[in-house]
């Protein structure tokens, strides 16, 4: 897959579609890879005339940062607070958004339509505030903004999710670990089976082969990233002003109903989608009708704003 080379981090993509059409941008969440987007989502924007670009954040997959410090392990312990001292993190959400910035000037497009899922959404809105020029439609899939006073998820899951940046686990533990995790979060009304679970899993320590991107150092650095950037409310979310689509399922086990509904209610005009007995995954059962509002949302935007213009 190619490369994109921003500073000290080396991005890997994937492009589906023509290079002439409106570009949408794919936001992978905490430990999840580029190989993990439903083909039916790609193929539907495709279908629909977009060009899909697809990417690992730096820390996951392929995608590396060279010469980076780690985070102190204490910070883990406290991922659901605000910081006091930011400054202990190797890099934040603003940096993880301007990573999303530098590729499509590497790609060599100005405006793109923004599809952010989990930790992906949460970086969306940093990019939707930060780089509003650049956003011509966002979605937020199954996120949040991060604020202190929501209610948590499944304490299981949540501590499994953990558990890797604490202590070192075998490789065999580790796919348990996961699985029991994605077990946890699928959906009530899915159709996902144990063993299609296990699959993509194994399909995704598969493909983390960058050394930089599969230990606790990478894992660590992401929450950092999170824990230091703290609440979006006020300084990112309320300030997104292109069209934004808001996805959520009533059974998501990691960031409850309640998460999705705060973004609605902080962004203007928000378009609210609620899916009943959808959870914190990606079933197979209900992604014809999440790639259907998708594909309706960005186009309608596109529509909106017009075709894009290519960087010089």
């Amino acid at each position: 897959m190619p490369v994109a080379k921003v500073g000290q981090v080396k991005l890997t993509y994937q492009e589906y579609g023509r290079p002439s059409d409106p570009a949408v941008v794919l936001i992978c969440g905490f430990t999840m890879q580029l190989t993990r987007w439903p083909p039916e989502l790609i193929d539907s924007l495709v279908e629909q005339g977009f060009r899909v670009i697809t990417f690992d954040n730096r820390d996951e997959g392929l995608s590396a940062i060279e010469r980076v410090r780690s985070a102190p392990l204490f910070m883990v312990g406290l991922s659901l607070v605000r910081p006091v001292l930011n400054w202990l993190s190797p890099y934040n959400l603003e940096d993880m958004a301007d990573d999303i910035a530098a590729l499509l000037d590497h790609l060599g497009i100005s405006q793109a339509h923004v599809v952010g899922v989990s930790m992906g959404g949460v970086i969306g809105q940093v990019f939707a505030a930060k780089h509003a020029e650049r956003t011509k439609s966002f979605t937020a899939w199954m996120t949040s903004t991060l604020h202190p006073l929501l209610p948590l998820g499944n304490i299981e899951a949540i501590l499994r999710l953990h558990i890797g940046l604490i202590v070192s686990i075998p490789k065999r533990l580790q796919l348990a670990n996961t699985l029991r995790v994605a077990r946890l979060l699928k959906s009530s009304g899915g159709d996902l089976t144990p063993e299609d679970i296990r699959k993509r899993t194994i399909k995704a320590f598969a493909n983390a082969t960058s050394r930089a991107a599969t230990g606790r150092s990478a894992r660590r650095r992401q929450v950092a990233a999170i824990m230091s950037t703290g609440s979006l409310r006020s300084r990112y979310t309320e300030k997104i002003n292109c069209p934004t689509l808001v996805i959520h399922g009533t059974d998501d086990g990691i960031m409850p109903i309640e998460h999705g509904l705060d973004i609605a209610k902080r962004v203007p005009g928000a378009d609210l989608r609620v899916i009943h007995g959808y959870g914190h995954d990606f079933s197979s059962h209900f992604m014809p009708q999440v790639a259907s509002l998708i594909c309706k949302h960005v186009g309608l935007a596109e529509k909106r704003h017009g075709r894009p213009k290519l960087v010089a």
